[in-house]
């Protein structure tokens, strides 16, 4: 497990699938279900966030979940595979599932889980609800200093940044981005990307285009090194509105365009028809 869990904190999703995936099988074959249900949810977990295709990570969801000797076990998995639901447009199946993933964990820990609310604002931002994935992540950030997690705490912030931008709370979003850099280790590549996507897109909106660009770049140039294909396609996005703000308008659409590719690659269905990319579902 320790492998997959090195693959998460360097943003390598595959990396850390493959290394789940083996634990898993090493796991069964040792008959510790309850430990092969742990890498059966970090599976789902990594194909949510890496660069597995949603539709993909969804039917590897439903192999795990059915195999799942464990209630918990199976309810992780639901929790992952609710997110992979948003990014292909199944909004309903996405918010029923995560709901009933959320109330079995919270029954079987009686209530003592920590919600980071992570995957609850992906869900809620895949649907245009920015107000929405901002609430969540303001609870979860909450929950997070009341158990002194400053590491998961920095990422929450860093995307708490990125929501507050997006909706134009410019300067909060800067605010949140210096708390998650005050949280996050140098190597924290979630909370670097995510920070510097926030406070780029919110100094663009400030008019600091110069600025904002060069953050936006940072957080780019971390992603190039990762795997977290929305993280980077999110950059992306960020600086072609930076750059149509600075009325750059030609690179502006090249920045869009490289979004509009790594959202394609993940069949993240909702970001391309938001970006007015006409899409079936896969």
């Amino acid at each position: 497990m320790a492998a997959g869990t090195l693959g998460i904190a360097a943003s390598r999703y595959g990396d850390a699938i493959a290394a789940f995936e083996r634990s898993r099988e090493y796991a069964l074959e040792a008959g510790l279900h309850a430990l092969a249900d742990a890498a059966g949810f970090h599976i789902v977990e990594s194909m949510s966030w890496g660069p597995t295709p949603a539709s993909e990570g969804v039917a590897r969801a439903d192999e795990l979940r059915q195999s799942a000797k464990t209630r918990r076990g199976r309810a992780l998995v639901s929790m992952d595979r609710a997110i992979l639901l948003a990014f292909l447009g199944r909004f309903d199946e996405a918010n029923s599932e995560a709901a009933r993933a959320r109330q079995a964990v919270d029954e079987i820990t009686e209530g003592k889980a920590v919600w980071s609310n992570m995957g609850h604002s992906m869900i809620r931002r895949a649907q245009g609800d920015e107000e929405g994935a901002i609430e969540v992540l303001t609870l979860g950030r909450a929950r997070l200093q009341e158990v002194a997690d400053t590491g998961t705490q920095s990422t929450v912030e860093g995307m708490l940044s990125v929501a507050l931008a997006v909706v134009g709370r410019d300067d909060e979003a800067i605010a949140m981005s210096e708390e998650s850099e005050r949280h996050a280790s140098s190597d924290d590549v979630a909370s670097q990307m995510h920070l510097n996507v926030g406070r780029g897109l919110a100094l663009g909106h400030r008019g600091q285009h110069d600025d904002g660009l060069e953050a936006l770049a940072k957080a780019i140039a971390i992603a190039r090194h990762a795997d977290q294909l929305n993280a980077h396609a999110e950059a992306f996005e960020a600086q072609a509105e930076v750059l149509r703000l600075a009325g750059r308008n030609e690179e502006a659409e090249r920045s869009k365009g490289e979004a509009i590719d790594l959202y394609r690659r993940k069949e993240n269905i909702a970001a391309l028809r938001r970006l007015g990319v006409t899409v079936s579902d896969p």
